[in-house]
This record gives C-alpha cells, structure tokens and sequence, in this order.
C-alpha cells in the first residue's frame, strides 16, 4: 500500500454502526482518564454526547463522517463538523486502526482534509486534544496547530 490510493469516502450507514459502537466507549475511556470518572459514567456522558452531537446519525446536518479507504482497505474513520457561516471546521474524530498506525497516515488523512477545507473555503480548523494523547499532540503541532488554551486540574 502506497498511500496514493488513500481517500475519504463517505460513511455507509452500516459502517456507521460500526463507527458508532467503536467511538463510545473509546471516548468514554477518554473522558474517565481526564475527569476520572468511574467507567459506566463516562460510558453513559460518552452515549449522551455523541447521540446529542449526531441526532440524526449519519445524516446529520452539516457533520460529515468519512470511512478512510486506501484502495480497498479499511484504515480507520473521519468525523468533521462544518460552519459555513464562521468558516471554520472542528474535527470530532480521526481514528487509525492500530495495524495501521505509525505509517504516516494521520499526517495524510489531516491533509487531504484540509485540502478538502480549503475547497469548501473553510479558513478555520479547529480541534481538541487530551492532554494524555502525546502521540496526536505531536502530530497536530508539527502539521501546524497552535495551541488556544489549556484546561487544568489538580487531583485533591
């Protein structure tokens, strides 16, 4: 696999299932190592949010969610909210399957999605990261990220 035949294509409603039962309690882990809350909690807030987010599943206004293909492979899922009014976008998501990770392709994925940006004449992109994600932390800045503020706690 080269990576030329990388590309978004959009989710299958299927696929979305598939992303949908991945993304909650991958979120939720997320959400219990930053706010340490017990597991079903973050579960339960991880479920809220994101049906909140997504109402509409896979035809959500203005969310577009991308299954990332290279060729026929499946190497993981985009998740990118849209303002047209702001022009900025924010992404939700970008997920490698692990097999995958490490080869360069979050540094592609962010690309063609920027390009993709630039074509909707999006001027903003905007996204979050936990502070226990050194690897995304990493890439997001060396691609050109900036940091607007950051959250802090103190365990008492």
């Amino acid at each position: 696999m080269g990576m030329s035949e990388l590309k978004l294509r959009k989710m299958e409603d299927g696929e979305f299932a598939n992303f949908l039962e991945n993304i909650i309690p991958r979120y939720a882990e997320s959400i219990a190592k930053n706010v340490r809350e017990d597991n079903d909690k973050a579960l339960q807030r991880s479920q809220e949010q994101i049906d909140g987010l997504l109402p509409q599943g896979n035809n959500t206004p203005n969310h577009y969610l991308f299954h990332l293909c290279d060729g026929e492979t499946a190497i993981g899922d985009l998740w990118i909210f849209i303002d047209e009014e702001q022009s900025r976008a924010f992404l939700y998501e970008i997920f490698i399957l692990e097999e995958y990770q490490g080869n360069g392709y979050g540094t592609k994925v962010m690309q063609l999605t920027e390009k993709w940006l630039r074509e909707k004449n999006i001027r903003q992109f905007q996204l979050h990261v936990f502070g226990h994600n050194h690897g995304a932390r990493r890439l997001y800045e060396r691609i050109g990220f900036e940091i607007m503020g950051i959250s802090m706690m103190k365990e008492l």
